[in-house]
């Protein structure tokens, strides 16, 4: 939907099992950028 027809924002069901890791990678990230370290690749 276009922007001049409300179509701007989406709303996403999840639960926390699905939500919550992907919010703290992107803390951990946030927090290690603002510190100035890297972050940690994952392991395969």
């Amino acid at each position: 939907m276009p922007p001049a027809e409300g179509g701007q924002f989406a709303e996403v069901h999840a639960d926390a099992t699905l939500a919550w890791p992907i919010l703290i990678k992107g803390l951990q990230d946030r927090l290690a950028k603002k510190s100035g370290k890297a972050p940690k690749k994952a392991k395969k």
